[in-house]
């Protein structure tokens, strides 16, 4: 009996450790939510091509994307974006997936350098009357809006390529809670979702 009961003990260990991973991931799954300066406004969901109608003027939209430009005037800063899908944390996706640009002004002085080209940027703001603009030589028609809240996402770097912010992620490498362990609850070919991304080498595994 005391044998069967040693035996035992690690397959009741393997469960509990299962247990807690899936409740990790649970909890870190319910963390994505939008920045708080994102979150709990009402708005309407609107494309470009609908958003360029003039009667449109004064709905609310929450949008983002890559910038594509930044315009910094005497009482305001302007930026040019390409629109992309939002997630659940409203961040823009990496893809080239865009149905248009659009201008976002908001009051007071953004600095380009931090601003960047490229970098990802949340809005919530209502619609103007949209305005035509300039793209090399083609005359674009940009729905404009006037921001109340904006959110620049950190870069990767800063932020680990994990996309999610300690604990759960340091620098470049993804948290795994059973790490230093002799052995994990899932086999060892089973995708970890709190492992690094598969382009940074392995460490050397003990089994």
């Amino acid at each position: 009996m005391d044998t069967l009961r040693k035996l035992d003990a690690p397959s009741r260990r393997r469960r509990a450790l299962a247990t807690l991973a899936v409740a990790v991931a649970l909890a870190v799954g319910g963390c994505a939510r939008p920045p708080a300066r994102l979150a709990g406004i009402a708005f309407e969901e609107l494309g470009i091509a609908d958003a360029r109608d003039p009667s449109r003027a004064g709905t609310r939209v929450r949008w983002g994307g890559t910038i594509a430009g930044v315009t910094t005037g005497k009482d305001e800063t302007c930026f040019e974006i390409v629109r992309r899908p939002l997630d659940r944390q409203a961040r823009p996706r990496r893809t080239d997936d865009s149905d248009g640009r659009f201008l976002a002004c908001i009051g007071g002085f953004y600095d380009p350098e931090v601003y960047a080209r490229d970098r990802l940027l949340t809005i919530v703001g209502t619609l103007q009357a949209p305005t035509t603009r300039k793209i090399g030589d083609y005359d674009y028609a940009y729905p404009l809006v006037a921001v109340e809240s904006l959110y620049l996402w950190p870069r990767p770097e800063e932020q680990g390529v994990c996309g999610a912010p300690p604990p759960y992620c340091y620098g470049t490498l993804r948290w795994d809670p059973f790490w230093g362990l002799p052995w994990r609850p899932y086999p060892s070919w089973y995708w970890r979702p709190f492992w690094y991304p598969r382009s940074f080498p392995r460490a050397r595994r003990p089994w």
